[in-house]
């Protein structure tokens, strides 16, 4: 049996888009013991704390859409049960979707024209040319990768990290902590997309902002705990950064004090870099749930 562990409107939308391309699928409705023992797969965001470990046979977890830190961490989910993930196209585009608009929102100034306007100031300022900015992706997995190519097909300067080296056509890349410093020489803009592991946690911290021009601009658009808050506030006020348009977060939703909220040179955006839209993620499910039930390898499997 497949169970949503989804919140609401999450779990609506599943559980349609799901009945519509396969109502022969046996989704647990019921929360009862009877029925918990029956789930042997499940779709889980947002769980609460112990929530899965009411399914004593439970084989496989899948995430709604591709980050799957959250169930990495979940010490209800036994080393046995299965984690896989979902890669789609759709959000990789979107993100890099963001990152181009982060960064011509910020290369246009377009939040100082949505001010003058409101001021009915008309006045033209020079911003750089495309073919003149310098953006730097950290982190190539599919999607950075797509972040990269989209960035450079545009017109950019692109180059990226990674923490193991990988090859871009037309794109320069580097790899390991040694090469940072000459990765992150002369950027413009960072664009952070990596995953959130022991490794990578708070990597985004006042020794790399050290690393970055004072004139350059942070996107992180990975997790939130990649990024140590309070060095990049002290790099704000001390003018080693220019800003930072942030999508994720360490404690989301954001709570109402944090000074984020309110920092001029800080954008806040929801979390919002891309969405797991259940009718496009619910294939891929489908498709391991079919994998599973026939004993076949499954895909996108994290665990």
């Amino acid at each position: 049996m497949l169970k949503l562990v989804l919140p609401e409107p999450f779990f609506s939308l599943w559980k349609e888009a799901i009945q519509k391309i396969d109502p022969n699928i046996p989704l647990a409705l019921n929360d009862d013991e009877a029925t918990d023992q029956l789930v042997t797969f499940a779709v889980a965001w947002k769980q609460k704390p112990n929530e899965l470990a009411r399914f004593p046979n439970i084989q496989v977890v899948s995430a709604p859409g591709a980050g799957v830190d959250y169930l990495l961490e979940d010490t209800a989910l036994l080393p046995q049960v299965k984690i896989v993930r979902i890669v789609d196209s759709s959000l990789s585009d979107a993100l890099a979707e963001y990152a181009l608009l982060a960064i011509a929102n910020r290369r246009r100034e377009w939040l100082k024209m949505l001010a003058n306007q409101q001021a009915k100031i008309w006045q033209r300022d020079f911003y750089p040319p495309v073919a003149n900015s310098k953006v730097g992706v950290l982190g190539l997995g599919p999607i950075g990768q797509v972040i990269a190519q989209k960035l450079h097909v545009v017109g950019y300067q692109v180059k990226a990290w990674n923490r193991s080296y990988k090859i871009l056509p037309d794109i320069p890349t580097f790899a390991g902590h040694s090469a940072l410093p000459q990765f992150l020489s002369e950027l413009d803009f960072l664009v952070c997309i990596l995953p959130q592991n022991d490794e990578t946690k708070n990597i985004l911290n006042k020794e790399l902002f050290n690393l970055l021009p004072n004139t350059a601009y942070l996107i992180n658009i990975g997790r939130g705990g990649l990024l140590n808050e309070q060095d990049l506030l002290q790099a704000l006020a001390n003018n080693q950064l220019d800003g930072a348009c942030l999508d994720v977060f360490a404690t989301e939703p954001l709570p109402p004090t944090h000074p984020f909220w309110t920092h001029p040179k800080i954008l806040v955006t929801p979390h919002i870099g891309s969405m797991a839209w259940p009718e496009l993620m619910a294939p891929h499910v489908i498709e391991n749930y079919h994998r599973f039930q026939k004993g076949e390898p499954l895909l996108n499997q994290v665990r």
